[in-house]
């Protein structure tokens, strides 16, 4: 069986600053250890306001079936927007 890696970029809005970006990124990775098949995540730095958001997922069901919650998750929604 092989890993899922969700890939998202991520450009931070006007008057968004880093450090809400942390804190946002902070409470989505404590709700993502909670989520079956969750295996691990990076938040990269790309310069100039650029982020990228590396999830690994044991598979894509299990990718997907997140992706059915976060629609009613507070936190994954903070997070995303």
């Amino acid at each position: 069986m092989s890993n899922t890696v969700e890939l998202a970029t991520i450009r931070l809005k006007p008057g968004i600053g880093e450090a809400e970006l942390v804190a946002a990124s902070d409470i989505f990775q404590h709700y993502l250890r909670g989520i079956d098949g969750f295996l691990r995540r990076e938040l990269l730095h790309l310069g100039s306001g650029e982020y990228a958001d590396l999830v690994h997922w044991r598979s894509a069901a299990d990718a997907e079936a997140m992706m059915e919650k976060a629609a009613s998750s507070p936190e994954c929604l903070a997070y995303f927007s």
